[in-house]
């Protein structure tokens, strides 16, 4: 069992300046403690390994940033908005069932939510209540199941395994420069991603031959939504790497 309470802060800067007055704003750092509580433990023999990590944050001073419209200008404001709650826990566990066999899954809850975000409205002056919004950015559940297989052939070891990552829907809230959005416009979606892999190594020579491939089931998705509404009308939505394989050779010298 351990338990931690580390603090930590993020870096205040002024860099992102437009040609508006607003944008040279300065803002400070962000302030995080967190407490942790951990359990490890190993049973059955070591064949099933289990760490389990309980957390709570708190967030002061968080940093937040938007798009304000100053009639035919649009600024980029970042401020501490924000103070914000962040908690929940993380579970790993590993089994050898057999030998050569190799399982892993891990689980984990993010529940974040904003004690206060009094944040500027569209006209630079007025202070608005957006404490009700979702957590931007994060992901409340995800989990991750793994597995591992190894056999000797011939004079070197081949290797088979793949792993699914899952995670549950992101809110990247859009701001209200342009209502006419709809606000689900920055949700996205729950998504898994299936990736494989197949190695030998020729113990002799030293030499491993993969072969891997990632998102295999090549699903669509994005990774982040920036709104850029106020200033080029449109939003910018990143899409993940599709369906990815490939052959590597390692030569240990």
């Amino acid at each position: 069992m351990h338990q931690r309470q580390p603090a930590g802060a993020g870096g205040g800067q002024n860099s992102r300046g437009d040609i508006t007055t607003l944008s040279f704003a300065s803002f400070g750092p962000d302030t995080a403690t967190n407490y942790e509580l951990g359990l490890k433990g190993d049973w059955l023999d070591n064949r099933l390994r289990t760490n389990l990590a309980i957390y709570h944050t708190k967030v002061d001073d968080l940093q937040r940033r938007r798009n304000i419209v100053l009639g035919a200008f649009t600024a980029v404001v970042q401020t501490n908005a924000a103070t914000a709650t962040i908690q929940g826990f993380e579970l790993d566990l590993t089994a050898t069932p057999v030998e050569g066999l190799t399982l892993r899954s891990s689980v984990g809850l993010t529940d974040a939510s904003y004690d206060e975000f009094n944040d500027l409205a569209n006209d630079g002056v007025t202070i608005i209540d957006r404490s009700n919004e979702p957590f931007e950015g994060t992901s409340k559940w995800s989990y991750m199941i793994d597995g591992r297989y190894e056999w000797r052939v011939g004079s070197g070891t081949l290797g088979a395994g793949a792993n699914w990552n899952w995670q549950s829907k992101q809110d990247h809230y859009l701001t209200l420069t342009l209502p006419t959005i709809p606000k689900d416009a920055g949700i996205i979606e729950a998504y898994g991603l299936l990736n494989v892999r197949l190695d030998y190594t020729f113990d002799d020579i030293g030499t491993e031959i993969t072969l891997w491939g990632r998102n295999v089931l090549d699903k669509k998705y994005l990774t982040r939504i920036q709104d850029s509404a106020a200033g080029n009308g449109f939003f910018l939505a990143f899409p993940g790497t599709r369906a990815l394989w490939a052959v590597e050779i390692k030569k240990e010298f």
